[in-house]
């Protein structure tokens, strides 16, 4: 997010209404990704212990297809 220092305030509360609509759009889309193509307990468990860069998501769709 640009301006980050602008746009939260120092609770971490989204201050534009337009950006906090933005972030739980992708928030939204990636749940919706990670619940139809992963295994979701596969994939939630690693990004909560490594962070989300720690998931080849392509790989874990081959994988794991959806049923």
């Amino acid at each position: 997010v640009a301006n980050v220092q602008k746009v939260f305030n120092a609770e971490g509360r989204v201050l534009e209404p337009a950006v906090e609509k933005m972030i739980r759009n992708v928030a939204t889309n990636v749940v919706n990704y990670v619940s139809r193509n992963i295994c979701p307990g596969i994939a939630l468990e690693r990004i909560i212990r490594e962070g989300p860069g720690a998931v080849d998501f392509d790989l874990l769709a081959k994988h794991f297809p959806p049923s």
